[in-house]
């Protein structure tokens, strides 16, 4: 082993040993891509090898020296090259692993139903599944008024007040109205009254005053008088999230007291779920 390595080692001496002066600059040129990199046994090797070769090619005689020297830059610049390559191959590697996957998710059309046994279950949003999935907030009022057609009143208010919850907990009412939910406000108004949360029904009738009153159905309207009015709601999230109220046991509460307005039997879509790797 010791004299292994001894025999590398003086391999590697007489390598580099008696290079003309031109040449120096080819070799360091490739010893500084692992001193660039950092370290890593690719760097190493790579400068190494291209070093290694410099010098070799560089000590050759019987070839003239301006062959010798573009021999040398050839070497060093595909040195370099090849260091540059695994670079930017390992940084697009990252970057596209760091990118979401914006392909849409896959539909579905399954039945769902919702009968007395399903009634029971402990969580309101378990029974409002499939009126959630039903509700089209996502195009037009016309869109959204026909998909509402197949619920009672009752799931309608409820999956829109579900929706301003949602939206306002998450990023308050600019929110709520800038996204597609803000479609839902009105039957969310009602649905907050008609449960019984007053001061919820109070904030979200200021908010809608701000909007003008009346808050268009239309997103790209909404989108704009937020643009130009810039309403604040400031006050009013924080009037919000200060409620002491449990919405989630008062909407199952409500849902007891009227089990026949939540039973549901029919086709939805919704996005088929992953399958484990």
């Amino acid at each position: 082993m010791g004299g292994a390595a001894k025999k590398s080692a003086w391999d590697l001496k007489e390598v580099f040993s008696r290079l003309p002066g031109w040449a120096w600059p080819f070799v360091a040129s490739c010893l500084a891509i692992p001193l660039l990199a950092l370290g890593g046994m690719f760097p190493v090797g790579l400068g190494l090898a291209g070093a290694m070769g410099c010098a070799t090619v560089a000590k050759d005689t019987e070839r003239k020296t301006a062959w010798r020297a573009l021999l040398c830059l050839g070497i060093t610049l595909t040195a370099w090259s090849g260091f540059f390559a695994v670079q930017y191959a390992g940084s697009w590697a990252r970057r596209r692993a760091a990118v979401p996957d914006l392909t849409p998710p896959k539909m579905e059309r399954v039945r769902m139903v919702i009968d007395a046994a399903a009634l029971q279950a402990k969580e309101a949003s378990d029974i409002l599944e499939p009126a959630w999935l039903t509700a089209d907030i996502y195009g037009s009022q016309a869109d959204y008024e026909a998909s509402c057609s197949r619920l009672t009143r009752g799931q309608r208010q409820l999956v829109a007040v579900s929706w301003y919850r949602d939206e306002v907990d998450n990023g308050g009412h600019d929110q709520f109205y800038f996204n597609s939910t803000g479609i839902v406000w009105e039957d969310a108004l009602a649905g907050l009254r008609e449960i019984g949360v007053a001061e919820a029904a109070a904030i979200l009738e200021e908010s809608a005053r701000r909007m003008g009153g009346r808050p268009s159905f239309d997103r790209g309207e909404r989108q704009q008088r937020l643009q130009d009015q810039k309403p604040d709601f400031g006050d009013l999230d924080d009037r919000f999230y200060k409620l002491a109220v449990d919405l989630d046991a008062i909407m199952l509460t409500y849902i007891r007291a009227h089990p026949k307005e939540f039973l549901f039997d029919g086709e939805v879509e919704r996005a088929v779920a992953p399958r484990a790797p």
